[in-house]
């Protein structure tokens, strides 16, 4: 390990004096009810109790951690891959923010570039890891504590409730002999600890998406290490309580994350997993739902287990389904599919001569939480493959590309004049499944939504027979006469021939099939790939910070009552499909009366 870790807490400070650690254990040893706290603590036992204190790991920290370490010193501290690397080492100003960026200030307070030596730590066992992570600690507790100054994002959610389990994995290391602390020090983290059990029991500072599992469990933890802190006791109860009931709204009985991303389904899955392994909560309704929550991983995934790109899910991931059971609610020769009723989801997928076909229509809208305006959006995909797919999400820097990947004519879905639907949550309308008919060789879907604000409604209706046909049917009602476009994109390696009404679609010069937009002779039809001009359309997220271009093709009418549709046709296959007014059904869902929960 390089020697530089071992001095950082010890450097002259650069503010001058009486800022710096003289000053903080002035402060702490003349406080007799500190004093007190500081004994008390290092006379019992560290309550974590062997039970681990966890976070996430940032994807730039890569193992060995070790290195990691020795690259950050030798290049600055990278938050992300989109940013440069940052030279750091304490004291800080903690309001510097270089790249004017939200996201760099959340992980900087955060305290993430202390994360390289809490995981060299945790590879190695070497306990010299420890002090340059106490150095950032401290400073920021000396920063916004002692010197009372302020920064950017200080007491936001998610920081404070990492920065919650870093203080008290500081202080059970102290506690269990591993890193020696002085009392100045110990009480500076009992003064943080204080400040951030006051900050996380605050109503008004908990977030009611998945940021506040994390404010809580930070709560729990740091209460149950700190017990000598004010407000510990009442701060432990109030977190198991939020905690609870926040994993209630992340997750339903349906074991279906309800923050519209499959790829938020698999990080709070596996998260939560890790909590009930950890021993800190009891999580009875979480430990309940668990294997449906692990059954529905299997649904959200491509047959090549790459992440549907529904929400803020980013660039095609490929991820492991979780548990052994897959458990369709019908099954034929031709496919099996599931309806998550309350989720607002229904998926189907090709079996046999048809393996590799995949829907999925989103109908679902619970919160602001990673939703974009994509009400009634569908993906599909054949041959193992996406073929019309969603944006995806490239990160979360502000610009124009971000507010495209969000917008409504970045999706599969009808767009009223140039208006994007809501998503802040103030209309959410929960599901918005209507009818699921399943027969031996199709399946319907019908969804609805009455988009109150703009005077529409939209009633979507997708009948896919696997193998041969997909339709789209929109029907819209206007109150008056709108500028209405049904956009369909379609994956980034598929091109496309104009033959007559169709359009042929190819990938690396083979036949996937035809599409018919529908477009009347009055209608506009519309082809575009990687405009920026008059606005952003044509595109799709290919990783953080990265757009590539795609074919999009859009139907675009005046009217106030009009009907669209759409079919994608198989390569191979002739003939409309048309079902049968005698065609046997074999299962049917509809809702029940009042909400589903």
């Amino acid at each position: 390990m390089q020697s530089s870790a071992r001095q950082l807490w010890s450097r002259p400070d650069p503010r001058g004096p009486g800022l710096g650690r003289g000053t903080l254990t002035h402060r702490c040893d003349s406080h007799d009810v500190l004093s007190r706290k500081i004994r008390d603590l290092k006379g019992a036992p560290s309550r974590a109790a062997g039970r681990p204190i966890e976070w996430p790991r940032p994807t730039v920290i890569k193992p060995p951690a070790a290195d990691a370490v020795v690259e950050q010193e030798a290049t600055g501290y990278k938050a992300d891959i989109h940013f440069e690397p940052v030279a750091l080492s304490p004291p800080l100003d903690w309001a510097e923010n270089p790249f004017r960026d939200k996201s760099y200030a959340t992980r900087l307070q955060s305290l993430q570039p202390a994360d390289v030596y809490f995981f060299a730590f945790d590879e190695t066992g070497d306990p010299r890891y420890l002090e340059p992570a106490l150095a950032f600690a401290l400073d920021w507790l000396d920063y916004h504590l002692v010197q009372d100054r302020k920064s950017y994002m200080r007491w936001a959610d998610m920081p404070t409730g990492y920065r919650a389990l870093k203080l008290a994995r500081l202080a059970d290391a102290c506690l269990r002999g591993i890193l020696p602390l002085t009392d100045a020090q110990l009480g500076l983290l009992v003064r943080g600890a204080e400040a951030h059990i006051a900050a996380l029991v605050e109503p008004a500072n908990l977030s009611q998406g998945n940021h506040g599992i994390f404010q809580m469990h930070g709560l729990c933890v740091l209460a149950s290490v700190f017990w000598v802190a004010d407000g510990a006791s009442d701060g432990l109860a109030y977190g198991e309580r939020g905690l609870e009931a926040l994993i209630r709204k992340q997750f339903n009985a349906e074991g279906m994350h309800l923050e519209h991303s499959p790829q938020y389904h698999f990080f709070m899955q596996g998260y939560l997993d890790q909590l009930c392994a950890s021993r800190w909560h009891a999580m009875l309704y979480y430990r309940d739902i668990q294997p449906r929550v692990h059954e529905a991983t299997h649904w959200l995934l491509y047959p090549d287990r790459t992440m549907v790109r529904i929400g803020d899910t980013a660039v095609l991931s490929t991820m492991r389904p979780v548990g052994e059971q897959k458990v369709p609610d019908v099954e034929t020769d031709c496919y099996r599919a599931r309806v998550f009723p309350a989720g607002g989801l229904a998926i189907v997928e090709g079996r046999g001569a048809r393996d590799g076909e995949f829907l999925y229509q989103m109908a679902a809208y619970h919160s602001k939480a990673h939703k974009h305006a994509d009400h009634l959006h569908f993906e599909y995909g054949v041959a193992g493959k996406p073929l019309f797919t969603d944006s995806g999400a490239a990160g979360y820097k502000g610009g124009d590309d971000r507010a495209f990947l969000l917008s409504t004519r970045a999706h599969n879905t009808i767009q009223v004049d140039d208006v994007n639907y809501c998503r802040d949550g103030s209309d959410a309308f929960g599901s918005a499944l209507r009818v699921v008919r399943a027969y031996r060789e199709a399946l319907v879907v019908e969804s609805a939504v009455d988009h109150a604000a703009l005077g529409v409604c939209h009633r979507r209706t997708v009948v896919l027979h696997p193998g041969r046909e997909l339709r789209i049917e929109d029907a819209v009602e206007c109150r008056d006469a709108r500028q209405l476009t049904s956009w369909y994109h379609l994956a980034d390696d598929i091109e496309i021939v104009r033959d007559g009404d169709a359009l042929v679609l190819e990938r690396e010069g083979v036949l996937v099939g035809r599409f018919i937009p529908g477009a009347g002779p009055d209608d506009e039809l519309i082809a575009v790939r990687g405009a920026r001009e008059p606005e952003l359309q044509g595109w799709t997220a290919a990783g953080l910070g990265r757009l590539v271009a795609r074919w999009t093709i859009g139907v675009r009418r005046h009217a106030a009552t009009t009907r669209f549709v759409a079919r994608f046709v198989h390569a191979g296959a002739s003939g409309e499909c048309i079902l049968a007014a005698d065609e046997p059904l074999l299962w049917r869902y509809e809702p029940t009366p009042g909400p589903l929960v």
